[in-house]
């Protein structure tokens, strides 16, 4: 089981196949699903981590979040406690729904690379049982499941929605090249109609060569984290995410990213003083190489405690306090 860290402290579930951890946490390791074991993990650092984990773009200016009060927040409502004792991502949501149902509050969500918001995804049952309950940010760059994934939520009220990428702004400067199967193929299912990606050589390695049928396209893109909350998320998300009495500090309940090998790209681009999640869930994958260190990095100098086990290398990390 978790041990609550003292002081209360951000927290990590992490799903990995190929590798162990060199350090002891506390931790509890339970059946996931598809095979996957799950491990949630307390965080030992203080939570605030610092700015010099990753060298990510630049914050808005003071000037413009004061032209813009309609994305303060309000009072806000209690936040539920840091799950100590959960031992699977699904006990970390269902931990965080049930204490919000007591405050009356919702659950906050940025998803990067939603996909059509069900095939694989694994808040696909909570968001489709009470989507009432959510607040959410979702960005898809590939047309089709895009256009899936707003029929599927078209009746919720204040979710947000982007249809693009989200890049570094040495592949993005406004738009970029990306990786896709050809739209006729969307009526198919299996992994291919997963493998969308800014980066063909990393996907060509994870499927063993099996690439050859993703062509090359432009979508629009944006590197900065906080410019895609703000211009995409919608004023009750804003002033749900936005820490009271700090206008500039997003404290999300939920970070879910599968970007194809290209996730700790996405760890890359976040000012972790601006963005504060509680709980992520990306995929640390072989075909990332050197980037599976660079995420790990940029969360252990950022509070988050990391562990990896399982067979589909999924990585969930849970931050408390």
């Amino acid at each position: 089981r978790c041990v609550a860290a003292t002081p209360p402290t951000r927290r990590v579930l992490f799903k990995n196949s190929n590798s162990t951890m060199s350090r002891t946490v506390a931790a509890v390791v339970a059946a996931g699903t598809a095979g996957t074991l799950i491990l949630l993990v307390i965080a030992l650092g203080s939570g605030g981590g610092g700015r010099t984990a990753a060298a990510g773009p630049k914050r808005m200016s003071r000037q413009h979040r004061l032209q813009h009060p309609e994305n303060s927040n309000t009072a806000a409502i209690p936040r539920p406690t840091p799950c100590t004792n959960c031992t699977s991502f699904n006990q970390a949501v269902e931990h965080t729904l049930s204490g919000l149902k007591k405050t009356g509050g919702k659950a906050t969500l940025l998803q990067i690379g939603a996909n059509d918001g069900q095939n694989a995804d694994p808040l696909y049952r909570y968001l489709v049982r009470d989507k009432t309950k959510w607040l959410n940010v979702m960005v898809e760059p590939t047309p089709d499941p895009y256009a899936k994934l707003r029929m599927l939520h078209s009746d919720a009220k204040g979710w947000g929605f982007y249809n693009g990428a989200m890049a570094g702004t040495d592949l993005c400067n406004g738009s970029i090249t990306f990786w896709e199967l050809p739209g006729h193929r969307y009526n198919e299912t299996g992994w291919w109609t997963m493998v969308n990606t800014m980066d063909k050589a990393s996907v060509h390695v994870n499927k063993g060569g099996k690439t050859g049928f993703l062509v090359p396209v432009v979508r629009p893109c944006l590197s900065s984290v906080e410019t895609l909350l703000r211009r995409h998320g919608s004023k009750e998300f804003q002033n749900t995410a936005l820490t009271n009495g700090k206008p500039d500090v997003f404290e999300i309940d939920f970070l879910l990213i599968d970007v194809e090998c290209q996730d700790y790209r996405i760890l890359q681009l976040i000012d972790w003083v601006v963005l504060r999640p509680r709980y992520i869930q990306y995929e640390s994958l072989v075909c990332m190489g050197k980037g599976k260190k660079i995420a790990e990095d940029i969360l252990t100098k950022n509070g988050y405690e990391l562990f990896k086990i399982g067979q589909n290398d999924n990585v969930t990390t849970c931050l408390g306090g």
